[in-house]
């Protein structure tokens, strides 16, 4: 993969069409935001934020739906200083406003997406100078409850016996507990609505709180968002 191969990526658009694309690891990533800056100096970056402790959280349930973690969410946090870092955002922000103008730059929290869509497109629309448009699938909830965002999941989920020999918890549950395919479904069915029914317990949520409390002030200062809401 290279420059050829992301181009590539956009042949199907028209000439001086406003193109974009995205990922959770720009921001993050420790040079992603130089290379984008190298390879597109006047690129406009839209930056969405998350309450860092429903974030880190969803990662977990997340990965524990795809059989990446096994832990509790406690001993998750104490053995993943890094995951823990990630939703530091101030570090973050910096980079990219060492970087980029103010005018390059809009952050957006994924609360108020959730909440007023109308009002966070109008403002994504003026960022992007273009005329304000209503998508129609702007109010349609997308992976909502009981959907499997995660391709391994749907492929796990509508192949079971293609996939019974790659994990070894599938494989011992269908040599060892003897069910068939339709059980097995019916067990992983059941794992994934558990998960996603879990709930972060308050003594957690107190302890994160407190970690993420002065990279959240940072985070209002330096982008103008109100977090006072993910403390509380």
């Amino acid at each position: 993969m290279g420059w050829e191969w992301y181009e590539s990526k956009f042949n199907h658009c028209q000439k001086n069409q406003l193109c974009g694309e995205f990922s959770p690891s720009y921001l993050y990533d420790n040079n992603a935001a130089q290379r984008i800056k190298d390879a597109f100096p006047q690129a406009k970056i839209i930056i969405q934020l998350r309450n860092p402790i429903d974030a880190i959280f969803s990662y977990y349930l997340h990965a524990k739906c795809t059989f990446t973690v096994e832990d509790t969410f406690e001993k998750f946090l104490d053995k993943n200083e890094y995951f823990k870092n990630i939703y530091k955002y101030d570090e973050q922000i910096r980079r990219y406003q060492e970087l980029f103008s103010k005018d390059q730059l809009l952050y957006l929290q994924y609360e108020d997406i959730e909440d007023k869509p109308d009002q966070v497109f109008d403002s994504v629309c003026q960022f992007l100078g273009i005329s304000s448009i209503t998508p129609s699938c702007l109010h349609k909830r997308i992976n909502s409850y009981g959907s499997y965002k995660h391709r391994w999941l749907r492929n796990l989920m509508a192949k079971t016996k293609d996939i019974l020999d790659s994990n070894a918890y599938t494989q011992y549950l269908y040599k060892k507990c003897r069910i068939d395919h339709l059980g097995l479904k019916l067990v992983l069915w059941n794992r994934v609505h558990n998960i996603q029914k879990a709930s972060l317990k308050p003594k957690v949520r107190e302890h994160l709180q407190q970690y993420y409390a002065e990279s959240n002030m940072q985070v209002q200062k330096l982008s103008g968002l109100k977090t006072e809401h993910w403390s509380v």
